[in-house]
């Protein structure tokens, strides 16, 4: 791409301020990413987070201020789909699996179920997490002054008329 005669090369992705930026603003590669930095923190944490020794408030307490802040940092303004609230659910499953272990009956192991996770757990589940923090969010925005980018994008009023159908695929 040219722009005021000064080449610009064109690129798929860009990480900008810790959020990753496609082109075609597809928001599971975030997530994606997001997800793969929490692995790779939770990697050196493996052996206390498996410990049986280290209670599981403290576990607990890890995941809460190290693991979910990485994931939903960034995450109000953007909009998650069905494919992202089942994605981010079944990577918290994984991590509260970790913390509660199986349990063990006569020396046959059960891995805990969603419910029995659920129960456990005993706090709104990331996905909750995320909306909570969109609302707020927008309580941010209508308390805004009008001066502001972001205020004024909420105020808009968008005239015309949109066509009728699905939108048409830009190539």
């Amino acid at each position: 791409m040219i722009l005021n005669d000064v080449p610009y090369e064109g690129v798929a992705y860009f990480k900008y301020l810790g959020s990753l930026v496609t082109y075609n603003n597809n928001i599971m590669v975030e997530i994606k990413d997001r997800i793969a930095s929490c692995n790779h923190c939770l990697q050196p944490l493996a052996n206390i987070m498996k410990d049986r020794y280290i209670s599981k408030k403290v576990k607990i307490r890890i995941c809460k201020t190290i693991i979910k802040s990485i994931v939903v940092y960034g995450s109000e303004t953007c909009t998650l789909s069905e494919q992202a609230i089942t994605l981010l659910a079944t990577w918290e499953r994984k991590i509260h699996r970790k913390i509660y272990a199986p349990l063990c009956d006569r020396g046959s192991r059960h891995i805990r179920t969603i419910e029995e996770l659920k129960n456990l757990y005993q706090e709104r589940d990331i996905v909750r997490h995320i909306k909570t923090l969109r609302l707020e969010w927008l309580g941010h925005l209508i308390r805004m002054q009008n001066i502001g980018i972001p205020k004024v994008a909420l105020d808009t009023k968008h005239e015309g008329k949109r066509k009728v159908g699905r939108p048409k695929i830009a190539i």
